[in-house]
């Protein structure tokens, strides 16, 4: 509403909303994604703040396979409020084949 910013998710057969404290003048919501944003902080509708996430650099990363449930900044890419460890090196080898392009 005009003066608060809420956060909902479903749980088996519910759903939970909960107040959130955010700059209401900046707070906007990130595409059709769990993802929110205000001048100062990354939020996902689960969890609430994002305290890893760079809000700068921030953005949703759409999927044709899921809910916009992924986000990346400069450093991270995130599954909800998780940094998502690349174990297997793709992103280096990625940044690799890029270069030589």
């Amino acid at each position: 509403d005009k003066h608060r910013a809420y956060r909902k998710y479903f749980i088996s057969d519910d759903c939970v909303i909960i107040e959130m404290d955010v700059d209401l003048a900046s707070f906007r919501v990130l595409g059709n994604s769990i993802y929110a944003k205000d001048k100062n902080h990354v939020y996902d509708c689960r969890h609430g703040r994002i305290s890893t996430a760079d809000v700068k650099s921030f953005v949703d990363v759409p999927s044709e396979i899921s809910s916009h449930i992924t986000g990346r900044d400069k450093n991270h890419y995130y599954f909800w409020d998780e940094i998502i460890r690349d174990t297997a090196g793709f992103g280096e080898l990625f940044k690799k084949r890029v270069r030589r392009r």
